[in-house]
């Protein structure tokens, strides 16, 4: 409420400081809801962090975006290895976006072998 103002006066120091209560009582919404703040923000180390945490409630959605950051090298270092980990994580809950994502993996992969 604070963050985006929501009938109350908007205070996103405040706002923060309640998500992260939330999130280290173990709210799984307060996790997700700082690691796109971060994000959109560019503090990839804080938005790596926080969707690393989320993916331990098995969030499919912070298991895609843990995915992507580790591809990019966004708030980590480049590990396509941990990418396909956290894809397949995702996939194994029926995620069509990791699913689409493993294919264009694979097809890279294949691409860079041909001579």
């Amino acid at each position: 409420m604070y963050y985006n103002g929501l009938g109350i006066k908007k205070d996103k120091e405040k706002g923060l400081i309640w998500f992260k209560r939330a999130a280290d009582l173990g709210s799984l919404n307060a996790k997700l809801n700082l690691a796109d703040i971060y994000l959109f923000e560019k503090s990839y180390k804080k938005a790596f962090y926080w969707f690393e945490r989320a993916t331990k409630q098995n969030s499919v959605y912070a298991q895609e975006n843990l995915a992507k950051m580790y591809l990019a090298g966004l708030g980590t270092s480049k590990d396509k290895s941990k990418a396909i980990f956290w894809y397949k994580q995702a996939r194994k809950q029926g995620s069509k976006e990791a699913k689409n994502a493993l294919r264009a993996i694979r097809v890279r992969i294949k691409k860079s072998q041909k001579p």
